[in-house]
């Protein structure tokens, strides 16, 4: 009973949750009732909680090279800094937009374990090298070590 309160809790916090679970509710409620009313809707009718949240098949696109996406960037002490960039920018975009040109810097990918890769800047499409749990960094070469 204690995690249930626990929810209870929590979807009230979030307003948004809320009136979500309050027309799921309602929507719930009116197939019940032209289910044991009417007979109008199967009994073996699926209902899906999350719909309102994914929006239908019909209007989904494909991600282009040229849209834009976030990238976090990390710098040496691990405070983020997000850019929208293409997917399909190269290093060197990636580079001239966190730093001033002409330093010793470098763009950094690091998994979870720690590992290490230092990207090419002559590389493109830096989003789409992106593992599941990595992240980049964009440091001077002496702090590479350091990461």
């Amino acid at each position: 009973m204690d995690s249930l309160e626990r929810l209870k809790k929590e979807v009230a916090v979030d307003y948004r949750l809320t009136s979500m679970l309050k027309d799921q509710f309602r929507d719930r409620r009116r197939t019940k009732v032209q289910e044991n009313g009417y007979q109008s809707l199967s009994r073996n009718q699926q209902f899906d909680w999350f719909s309102n949240c994914e929006e239908p098949v019909g209007r989904l696109q494909p991600i282009r090279a040229q849209d834009k996406v976030l990238y976090e960037i990390y710098r040496p002490d691990y405070r983020p800094l997000t850019l929208m960039l293409p997917v399909s920018a190269s290093v060197q975009e990636v580079m001239s937009a966190t730093v001033q040109p002409g330093g010793d810097h470098v763009l950094v990918k690091m998994n979870s374990s720690g590992d290490r890769a230092q990207l090419k800047l002559d590389a493109s499409a830096v989003f789409t090298a992106m593992g599941l749990n990595e992240r980049l960094f964009v440091c001077s070469s002496s702090q590479v070590d350091q990461l």
